[in-house]
Formats: C-alpha cells, sequence, structure tokens
C-alpha cells in the first residue's frame, strides 16, 4: 500500500511539472528572428526594439506601408486572418535612417513602437530612450 501512496504522488508531481512547462498561450508572439521579422518594408525584415514614446502618428512624417509577415502569427490568432497581408503605415525617426529602422504600430495594438533592421545592432543607433 505504501507504493501505491508513493506511485500517486509522483504521478500527480510530474502531471503538474509537465502541465506548467507545457501549458503556454497559443497566441503568445513568436520570438523574433531573421528568418520571421515582426514586421517587412521595402523587402527587408525588422524586429520591435522597444516602445515609442514620442509624437503621435499624426505628426510623424509617413515613409510607407509594411506588413506583418504570416510567419509571426499562429494560426486561428488575432492577425492570422490577413494570411500575411495585414499591413501598418510606418513613420520616419527622426535622426535615424530608414534603412536602420522605422516606428510603425505593433501587430495587434494600438502601440507605437520602433522596428530596427534585422542585422542592425539598436545600440549602435541614435534610438529614443524611455
Amino acid at each position: 500500500m505504501r507504493s501505491t501512496w508513493r506511485q500517486t504522488c509522483t504521478l500527480a508531481a510530474t502531471a503538474l511539472l509537465l502541465g506548467g512547462c507545457t501549458s503556454r498561450d497559443a497566441c503568445a508572439p513568436i520570438p523574433p528572428s531573421a528568418a520571421c521579422p515582426d514586421l517587412t518594408f521595402q523587402g527587408v525584415g525588422y524586429n520591435e526594439s522597444q516602445e515609442y514614446h514620442g509624437p503621435p502618428a499624426r505628426l510623424l512624417e509617413e515613409v510607407g506601408d509594411a506588413t506583418y509577415p504570416a510567419c509571426n502569427v499562429a494560426p486561428k490568432c488575432p492577425g492570422s486572418e490577413f494570411e500575411g497581408s495585414g499591413a501598418t503605415d510606418v513613420w520616419l525617426l527622426e535622426g535615424v535612417k530608414v534603412a536602420d529602422a522605422v516606428i510603425g504600430v505593433r501587430e495587434n495594438s494600438d502601440t507605437l513602437v520602433i522596428f530596427v533592421r534585422v542585422g542592425a545592432k539598436p545600440g549602435d543607433l541614435p534610438l529614443p530612450t524611455a
């Protein structure tokens, strides 16, 4: 009888550990990578660097339209209905080349963020401090 109790406790502990390790929000953002950037603009990938806390978008200089790649949205999650055609305007980040960073809207939100070109190091760019 003693071994049955031990087996039951071991089984319960294992189930809790596995459940804690595997339970993840299925719609959580996929970590950015060169293979699947957060945003593409003029054929170049950009990943989110930080939130933008400057003037509102209506006061910024728009430089074009960007898209959210389909690879960074899990099926049946918000944004997946666009199948990689979800878009945002992007704006000039004063003092930074558009080829290095732009301001855009975080996918599925109203939050303005700074997107940095894949391969560029945010620390090497004159990004604003929060």
